[in-house]
């Protein structure tokens, strides 16, 4: 886990991590933010997330993620966009190499996201 700070981070290991895409809304019934992280290590390919985060006891905490790359419609390869509507995540992909953006999203609901090992489960 790494603290962010206005939503980038950077270490040796890590040279960058950035949240790009943000959106917030209900979900369940509850208020969410959902954001896509990408990060590189260092090699020639980026890494992408989109994690799922909720209020708890006046804290914000991480309560899941979900990798949706290959799921991502016409070619999309990164989220570029995220909407938060109707109790569903509309996730809009991008081809960088391409030089695309793509209108069609990927529609998914909170179920996908995987839980956390480290959320606080109170």
């Amino acid at each position: 886990m790494v603290l962010f700070k206005d939503g980038k981070y950077n270490s040796p290991s890590i040279p960058f991590a950035e949240m790009r895409a943000i959106a917030s809304g209900k979900l369940d019934g509850r208020m969410a933010a959902v954001t896509e992280i990408v990060w590189n290590t260092g090699g020639s390919g980026n890494w992408e997330i989109v994690a799922l985060y909720r209020q708890m006891n006046g804290k914000v905490v991480w309560q899941g993620v979900y990798w949706p790359a290959a799921d991502l419609p016409d070619g999309g390869t990164m989220v570029g966009r995220i909407e938060i509507r109707q109790n569903k995540i509309h996730l809009y992909g991008e081809d960088p190499v391409h030089a695309r953006k793509i209108s069609k999203p990927l529609v998914v609901t909170s179920s996908v996201f995987e839980r956390c090992r480290t959320t606080d489960r109170r």
